[in-house]
């Protein structure tokens, strides 16, 4: 048997405890530090990450300072959001590239429409993207005082050109096809070249260019105020409408070729002389107009451009161009075209 003093028993417990509790202090105190160290590392760069994130979503999008971080998933945070930024200011550029793009396709329309007495005139395209694969022309044609080709002007002639050219596909390609047929045809117009080689020409042309499985329809026509014949030529551009004012009946007219770019050469392919009498119009649409659906899935379709024409003959160009468009959203109450659309009509007053 020992025998030990109580005293010498609870001066070790005491001695114990009091051991237990500073390695326990030395522990905890160590362990904050270290925790707030590590929150510290943590917390830096995610911080950084939230002031870029409110930098890009102010439209700031120009590179800053890398994000350094011990912390493998904080750099594969930062990486992914450095992604994130490059990726952004691509799609920023290409949208302003698009907008650029549009506002060179939009100078392209005539702001003024050529003045033949006698006739009312009016156009509309509604490009279902930034940019359209539709385009139209109205050029008002005088000869030179110098005899030697001919001058584009807006005020009042005695012949016009036009031109409505629907290229496959919508975007910044098919507007680029389009808007160099524009300018192909008002080059040709200046010299003085006969429709049936314009069209010969730009059916050439275009067969050159266009990649394989791309094509363009268009119509191109020519109008003679003195004698009151439209001389017009379509290339895959159908249906053409005719509202004959002394029959009160509807014409509608087929292409007169494939499409341009379709076959190298237009063989047998001439233009159309139509005479125009008090009254009658003519309409060229591009088949967006056709083609557009209500929420039931219907088309719009031929029908109803007849309906229109009948029953409001009497309506300047302008004033029917303006009623179709109204129609048309009526009809498929969405204010954003899932098609290019676009329509050219002329009209025969007296």
């Amino acid at each position: 048997a020992v025998l030990i003093p109580d005293s010498d028993l609870i001066t070790d417990v005491s001695v114990m405890i009091t051991v237990i509790i500073g390695v326990t202090m030395v522990v905890l105190a160590l362990s904050l530090l270290r925790v707030t160290a590590f929150a510290k590392r943590l917390s830096r760069p995610i911080e950084a990450l939230v002031k870029q994130s409110e930098r890009i979503s102010q439209g700031d999008l120009y590179p800053t300072t890398p994000i350094a971080s011990s912390i493998e998933e904080v750099r594969r945070l930062a990486d992914a959001h450095e992604t994130m930024r490059q990726g952004l200011q691509s799609l920023m550029k290409l949208e302003r590239d698009l907008q650029l793009a549009r506002q060179i396709q939009q100078d392209t329309f005539p702001r003024t429409l050529p003045n033949v007495p006698g006739y009312t005139l009016a156009a509309w395209s509604d490009p279902a993207d930034a940019t359209a694969g539709d385009t139209y022309d109205l050029i008002g044609i005088r000869a030179a005082s110098d005899g030697e080709g001919f001058n584009l002007v807006t005020d009042e002639v005695d012949r016009a050109a036009f031109l409505l050219a629907d290229a496959t596909g919508h975007g910044v390609g098919p507007a680029l096809s389009v808007t160099q047929v524009r300018a192909m045809l008002r080059m040709a117009v200046r010299l003085g070249a006969p429709l049936h080689d314009i069209a010969v020409h730009l059916n050439e042309q275009l067969g050159t260019d266009l990649s394989e499985g791309r094509f363009i329809t268009a119509w191109l026509g020519i109008l003679d105020r003195p004698s009151h014949q439209l001389l017009c030529f379509s290339a895959g551009q159908a249906p053409l409408f005719h509202y004959r004012a002394q029959s009160h009946s509807i014409d509608v007219l087929a292409a007169d070729a494939p499409p341009f770019g379709v076959n190298p050469t237009l063989s047998g392919a001439i233009p159309v002389q139509i005479a125009l009498e008090v009254g009658d119009i003519f309409l060229v649409i591009s088949d967006g107009i056709i083609e557009t659906r209500n929420g039931d899935g219907q088309l719009y379709g031929q029908e109803r451009i007849k309906m229109l024409l009948l029953e409001h003959r009497d309506l300047s160009a302008q004033d029917w161009m303006a009623l179709l468009v109204a129609e048309l959203l009526r009809f498929s109450q969405q204010k954003h075209a899932l098609d290019d659309r676009t329509a050219v009509v002329l009209k025969r007053l007296r």
